[in-house]
């Protein structure tokens, strides 16, 4: 960059710190990392109800505009916030137009390619982050689908100077939408591989003693995210019925909503997996989760690249996922099967099973895909590495 400190706003609607999930919390991570390395200034521009004094070390000034994140709200509530945050947003970067060099935003939706566009009026540069393959790219949804609003949302990102792509899937998709490759930016999500490292023996052994883990269990089945219909916990405990009682599951992270955390009960009731499911809320030390246990595996209907999957391997867990947009990625294949770093699967609870009964069997398997995992992530999604790549992406917008 220059001589200067650079000037960055990250413009987060949602917020940014260690108490989110998904895009605030990895760019937060990763910010934090770039201004303990290199020099820059940052700003947070946020709607959130959650902030608080969250990020106050990191962000020199936090600006709180009206809430649209941590309230409770119907949908037509939720459009006037949307609706009212634009408009109180656009003469908030009127007034603040000349304060910034670099505008940041950690995910593409309505609330920040609105305020994107608006600083590349007055010519600051802009780098865009797309986050959820589905629902930052697809017209999933009928309303959406009337709307054009995949189209619309295009509108904006191509007038951003930079769009950041963090799996594969995304960068493809972009492409084939029309946008110019000489724009996107491949940036997967990192992981600090000091803090998510693999365990010792005796770190394993007090981690599963903290979380209760039954004395006779031979593999730990970790998966850590919200609980929610999408991450797909119940086919985990479904797959139960297909293993060993010596298998048993941890699953950590706050619920997403009420029905399907009774339904996850009702799953665990009904596949008598009562002793053999470990429910964890949301803890600040999660690498205690991934310490604790054998392999990760997520599920999920939809993601962009998961932290959690990211951090499970830099913990040197083998992962088990299905075939969306970063999962891939991380695995090191694009089909169906077993690969050196884990196991991509359909989203039924037999295939699950079937991947877990096979590291139960393999322990060979389990040791080299453990080992091949946490050197994938150190060497490619290490925080320094993307840090660095970040850093860099930065200086290009800023020059």
């Amino acid at each position: 960059m220059k001589s200067t400190c650079a000037r960055v706003l990250v413009w987060s609607p949602t917020g940014s710190g260690e108490h989110y999930s998904g895009p605030a919390i990895s760019t937060y991570r990763l910010l934090s990392a770039l201004k303990h390395q290199y020099e820059v200034e940052l700003t947070l521009v946020h709607g959130s109800a959650n902030q608080s004094i969250a990020g106050s070390d990191l962000y020199i000034i936090q600006v709180s505009l009206p809430f649209v994140h941590g309230v409770s709200q119907g949908l037509i509530m939720s459009l006037l916030k949307k609706f009212f945050f634009i408009l109180v947003s656009v003469p908030w970067i009127i007034r603040h137009r000349n304060d910034f060099d670099i505008i940041f935003t950690p995910m593409s939706n309505i609330l920040t390619l609105i305020p994107g566009v608006f600083f590349r009026l007055f010519g600051v540069s802009v780098i865009g982050r797309v986050a959820a393959a589905n629902n930052e790219l697809c017209d999933n949804g009928t309303m959406r689908k009337v709307l054009c609003w995949t189209r619309i949302r295009l509108f904006f990102l191509k007038r951003f100077n930079y769009i950041i792509a963090i799996s594969k899937f995304i960068e493809n998709e972009l492409i084939q939408l029309g946008v110019s490759r000489d724009k996107i930016v491949y940036l997967p999500n990192a992981a600090d591989c000091d803090r998510f490292s693999p365990a010792t023996h005796q770190i394993k052994t007090e981690a599963q003693k903290r979380f209760n883990v039954p004395v006779n269990t031979q593999l730990v089945v970790v998966c850590v995210g919200a609980l929610s219909e999408r991450k797909g916990q119940h086919l985990i405990v479904k797959a139960l019925k297909y293993l060993p009682n010596q298998v048993c599951c941890i699953f950590a992270g706050p619920s997403s909503s009420c029905e399907y955390i009774e339904k996850l009960k009702s799953v665990i009731i009904e596949s008598g997996a009562d002793e053999r499911v470990i429910l964890i809320p949301h803890i600040n030390d999660v690498e205690q989760v991934y310490f604790a246990g054998d392999i990760f595996v997520l599920p999920s209907s939809d993601e962009g690249m998961p932290n959690a999957f990211v951090e499970a391997m830099a913990c040197g867990l083998p992962g088990i996922g299905t075939m969306v947009s970063g999962i891939p990625d991380l695995l090191g294949r694009d089909t169906l099967g077993i690969s050196d770093r884990g196991t991509l699967v359909l989203r039924t609870e037999l295939d699950i099973a079937g991947a877990i009964n096979n590291y139960l069997s393999n322990p060979n398997l389990l040791i080299s895909s453990s080992v091949k995992s946490r050197n994938f992530v150190k060497e490619s999604q290490s925080q320094d590495v993307i840090t660095e790549k970040l850093y860099k992406l930065f200086c290009q917008a800023f020059n």
